[in-house]
């Protein structure tokens, strides 16, 4: 039989860090299975929250529901409940019951979800029906530029065959050893991302406002790419060839992995999800391991790593809009980015109220101005063309 494992889960540290903005794993002494639990009932507070602000989750009620379904003391505020069960299943269990707890709320309350997704405060958002932004653009070997809005084949000067399709372009492998390096570039505009297979098979997701410049064919004895925005890099395993990723003010060198980069702001993140990677900077370089980030600063080129929850940063590459307890003013930086609209305030300290949102990044910018708008009692979104004045 295999032996029990014992299991502590400390309800009074969770109840201490419930209500902060954000859980630093050095300064609140909670274990990586707490951290989990708590993590889960944030991200359940905070899709239940927008349903309506006189309605919101009863956090107190809801947290001591789930201690008694668990097991806990006649004592609500016990500050340790102990239970048994194989290696992770008590982490599973509690998420379930979190969940479950959700649903009793919901149904003891018989309150109803909005549909698709969008909350019910409609004079919160002024409608506007636009069209979208530009189309992706390849431009070629000879800067000869191509849109990318409809299904199309394409022959580089050297042969290599590209396909494009509708949010895809995928180059045939090509066994070309020709000395010369023949370059294009991939050019993704506000409002779009799009995906590339390159010549070696290697996937790379490429987010709005930025471009991705990589040669036709990888004929020497490294694959170099440069990004400029934001992009996730699935690569093709090949050790005898390291993939070489070069931004603003990093390198990142691998052979095979998954990891994001993000080079919008006055520092380059670089975050591991599988694999290893080499980060280089002016300053020194370091190695990451999955679940670590790694940040460059562009003018000392100072580089920093730290643990991170990878789906912070890439949840974009698979639809998500997941945002954690980001300041107004960087949210309305990346939905700039992400749907082509430009943000006013109408005062400054607007854009330091602190939100978290964690939903499917919707087709449409209202859907996500109304889940954020129904959080905060007074604050408005008006919609006129492409620009978003913020007021309260």
């Amino acid at each position: 039989m295999e032996p029990k494992e014992e299991n502590n889960i400390r309800w009074d540290k969770l109840e201490e860090q419930l209500d902060q903005p954000s859980i630093d794993p050095d300064q609140s002494g909670l274990t990586g299975e707490e951290r989990g639990v708590l993590l889960f009932f944030k991200r359940l507070r905070a899709r239940l929250r927008p349903l309506d602000p006189e309605q919101s989750f009863p956090v107190e009620a809801g947290w001591d529901h789930l201690k008694q379904r668990i097991g806990a003391s006649g004592d609500a505020r016990a500050t340790t409940v102990r239970f048994f069960s194989r290696r992770f299943a008590a982490a599973a269990a509690i998420l379930l019951l979190l969940a479950a707890g959700a649903f009793w709320w919901l149904a003891s309350e018989r309150r109803a979800l909005p549909a698709a997704g969008i909350a019910g405060n409609k004079d919160s958002v002024q409608r506007a029906d636009l069209p979208p932004s530009g189309d992706v653009q390849l431009v070629l070997a000879d800067g000869q530029k191509l849109s990318l809005g409809q299904k199309q084949s394409i022959t580089e000067k050297n042969g290599v065959a590209i396909h494009a399709t509708e949010g895809k372009l995928e180059y045939a492998k090509s066994d070309n050893r020709s000395s010369e390096l023949l370059y294009n570039t991939l050019i993704v505009p506000r409002g779009k991302k799009t995906q590339v297979v390159l010549p070696d098979g290697t996937k790379v997701w490429v987010n709005a406002a930025s471009s991705l410049r990589y040669p036709v064919a990888f004929t020497g004895r490294s694959r170099e790419v440069t990004i400029e925005g934001e992009a996730y890099f699935d690569v093709k395993k090949d050790e005898e060839k390291p993939f070489i990723v070069h931004s603003r003010n990093a390198d990142v060198e691998v052979l095979g992995t998954a990891f994001n980069v993000n080079a919008y702001e006055t520092e380059t993140l670089t975050t591991l999800e599988k694999g290893k990677v080499s980060v280089k900077a002016k300053a020194g370089s370091l190695i990451l391991a999955p679940g670590e980030q790694a940040a460059t600063e562009d003018r000392s080129g100072l580089l920093k790593k730290t643990p991170v929850y990878t789906r912070l940063y890439t949840g974009w590459k698979d639809g998500e809009l997941y945002l954690e307890d980001l300041s107004l003013g960087r949210i309305a930086d990346q939905l700039s980015r992400s749907y082509d609209y430009e943000f006013e305030f109408t005062d400054a300290s607007l854009k330091e109220l602190h939100f978290t949102v964690d939903m499917a990044a919707p087709d449409n910018l209202q859907a996500v101005l109304d889940h954020i708008s129904n959080t905060t009692e007074g604050l408005k979104f008006t919609v006129s063309g492409r620009v978003v004045q913020v007021s309260k």
